[in-house]
C-alpha cells in the first residue's frame, strides 16, 4: 500500500514539475491572444482550434527550451531546476510539442502560417541568443511577438489596414508581462548578468511603471470608446490596483487570466450574434 501511494504522490509531483516546466497558464494565455485576434476581425469558424493548439504547443516548447537554456537563473530564483531539466525528460518532451504545433499550423492559411514560422523562429532565438543580456531589446522582443501572435490570429481571413488599429494590444502586454516576470526574477537576472529594466531602475520604480502603464492603457481605452477592448481595459484598472499595493502574484494572475476571459468574452459575443 505504502509502494502505490509513493508512486502516485511520484506521478502527481511529476505532473506538477511538467506543468512548471511547460509554463501551462502561460501557453493558455499567448494562445488565446492568438484566438482574440482571430474573433476581433473575423467569423467564428473551426480554424480557431488549430490556430489555438499550434500556438499552445509552441508555447509550451519554447519555455521548456527556456527552462534548458536559463538554468542559472532558474536555480537562484526557485532554488534548484525542475526536474524535466535534470533527468534528461526534457528535450523529448520539447520536441514532441514543438512537432504538435507544426502539424497543427498546418491547418492555417498561408499568410497566418508564414507569421507563425517567424513566431517559431523569434521564440526558439530569444532562448538561444540570451536575449535578457541586452537592455530593454528583451521587453520589446516580447511584445513583438505576442504582437505577432495577436496578428496570426487576425489575419486568418487576410490582412485588413483596420487590423492595424488594435496592433498595439499584443505588444503592450507582451512588454507588461515581460517585465512582471523580470521584477519576479530579478535576483536570478542580476546574478547572471541580465540587464532588464528593474536591474536598471529597481524593482521600486519598475512596480510603478507597470502600475502606470496598466492605468494609462486602461484611460486611453475608455477615452476612446474602444468597445471591444472593455473586458482588456478592466483587467489593466485591476492590474494596475495590484501593483499599487504591490500585490505582484496577483498582477501576475491577473495578466495571465486577461486574454482567456477575452477570447472566452468573444465567443460569447459571436454567439449572441448567431456566429456560433
Amino acid at each position: 500500500m505504502k509502494r502505490i501511494k509513493y508512486r502516485h504522490k511520484g506521478f502527481l509531483f511529476s505532473i506538477k514539475e511538467f506543468r512548471a516546466f511547460m509554463r501551462l497558464e502561460a501557453c493558455f494565455y499567448i494562445a488565446c491572444i492568438g484566438v482574440s485576434g482571430f474573433l476581433l476581425f473575423n467569423p467564428m469558424s473551426f480554424t480557431v482550434l488549430p490556430l489555438f493548439l499550434a500556438m499552445f504547443f509552441l508555447t509550451g516548447s519554447t519555455y521548456g527550451y527556456n527552462h534548458i537554456t536559463d538554468r542559472e537563473e532558474d536555480r537562484i530564483n526557485d532554488n534548484r531546476l525542475n526536474i524535466f531539466v535534470t533527468n534528461g525528460k526534457g528535450v523529448p518532451a520539447i520536441v514532441c510539442m514543438f512537432a504538435a504545433s507544426v502539424f497543427f499550423s498546418l491547418f492555417l492559411p498561408l499568410l497566418p502560417l508564414l507569421i507563425f514560422a517567424l513566431i517559431i523562429l523569434l521564440s526558439f532565438a530569444y532562448s538561444k541568443m540570451r536575449v535578457k543580456k541586452l537592455f530593454l531589446v528583451k521587453n520589446l522582443y516580447t511584445g513583438i511577438g505576442m504582437e505577432l501572435d495577436f496578428l496570426a490570429g487576425a489575419a486568418v481571413g487576410g490582412f485588413s489596414p483596420i487590423i492595424l488599429t488594435c496592433f498595439p494590444i499584443g505588444f503592450f502586454f507582451g512588454f507588461m508581462i515581460n517585465l512582471l516576470g523580470d521584477i519576479r526574477g530579478y535576483e536570478g537576472d542580476l546574478a547572471a548578468g541580465a540587464k532588464t529594466l528593474p536591474i536598471f531602475m529597481g524593482v521600486g520604480p519598475s512596480m510603478k511603471l507597470a502600475q502606470s502603464l496598466f492605468l494609462g492603457f486602461s484611460v486611453y481605452t475608455l477615452i476612446l470608446r474602444f468597445h471591444s477592448l472593455y473586458p482588456l481595459a478592466a483587467f489593466a484598472f485591476l492590474i494596475s490596483f495590484f501593483l499599487a499595493f504591490e500585490k505582484h502574484k496577483l498582477a501576475r494572475a491577473g495578466i495571465l487570466s486577461s486574454f482567456v476571459v477575452f477570447s472566452a468574452f468573444l465567443i460569447a459575443i459571436k454567439a449572441m450574434e448567431g456566429g456560433v
